[in-house]
């Protein structure tokens, strides 16, 4: 337990640092997620005839990009440090700890992930105050659903990290993803057959935006969040796909190892 405190300690304290000594990066991030999303905004407010009502329309949008937001800003940026550490030869330094290199990946994904999700939050409520959103915010509710999003992103942001050791040059596999989960993001605005419909409750990220949009815009509560119904699809989905990644990166790692391409080894 000691070795994961001291990881999380060390990866923590990398990213404070890397904050305080590029503070132009992290402005121009602020800049690039939200200026797009205002820019449509305000476009559509300023070019749609009076009288035509969109506001549920445009929230649905909103949740949407706020939950690609969320991969982007957590578990894509630290599959991003993780590619480059793996492609440039200084991963393996990390990995020189007693907690092995699980520990040490895990440890990394959730101290820079954990970062981006404290950005996400204050991206969202500008984003919300741009756009002049009214939105149910019911904290428990979205807490529980995000927290399970997040368990899936770390079992992809994993499986990438396991491809990153064995082919290090992965950024398209990266950006492949960020435009899948695009897709994702706005999947529930149409309506689908049964079996779609069944198939998209059960992958955690589309199930996630789903009640989100239910709680943010429809007002549902703690209550609806947590019927079995939806619930179990999501909890179920998050579980197996962080076994899942973790499963993948330890497969990956030990064929790194074994075809010499982790240095210490």
């Amino acid at each position: 337990m000691k070795y994961w405190v001291h990881l999380a300690r060390a990866h923590f304290t990398a990213e404070f640092i890397t904050l305080l000594r590029y503070p132009f990066d992290l402005a121009s991030m602020y800049l690039i997620v939200t200026l797009p999303l205002a820019g449509i905004f305000l476009g559509v407010y300023a070019f749609v005839p009076a009288g035509v009502v969109m506001g549920n329309t445009m929230a649905s949008v909103y949740v949407g990009y706020m939950f690609w937001t969320f991969y982007v800003l957590t578990v894509q940026q630290a599959a991003w440090e993780i590619k480059d550490a793996a492609t440039r030869g200084y991963i393996e330094r990390e990995f020189l700890t007693p907690a092995g290199h699980g520990p040490t990946i895990v440890a990394k994904i959730f101290a820079v992930s954990s970062t981006g999700l404290f950005h996400y939050a204050l991206i969202s409520i500008i984003c919300a105050l741009v756009c002049r959103f009214r939105l149910t915010v019911d904290a428990l509710s979205i807490l529980l659903v995000l927290f399970f999003c997040y368990v899936f992103l770390v079992g992809v942001g994993l499986a990438v990290a396991g491809f990153a050791l064995v082919f290090k040059r992965i950024g398209n596999l990266i950006v492949l993803i960020q435009f899948i989960l695009i897709v994702l993001s706005f999947a529930a605005l149409g309506s689908y057959s049964p079996a779609a419909e069944t198939a998209l409750r059960w992958f955690p990220y589309t199930q996630s935006v789903r009640l989100l949009r239910a709680v943010l815009i429809d007002g549902k509560g703690f209550s609806y969040v947590t019927q079995p119904a939806d619930l179990v699809p999501l909890v179920a989905g998050a579980l197996v796909f962080f076994g899942a990644g973790y499963l993948s990166f330890r497969y990956f790692d030990r064929a790194a190892m074994d075809r010499g391409l982790i240095g210490q080894f």
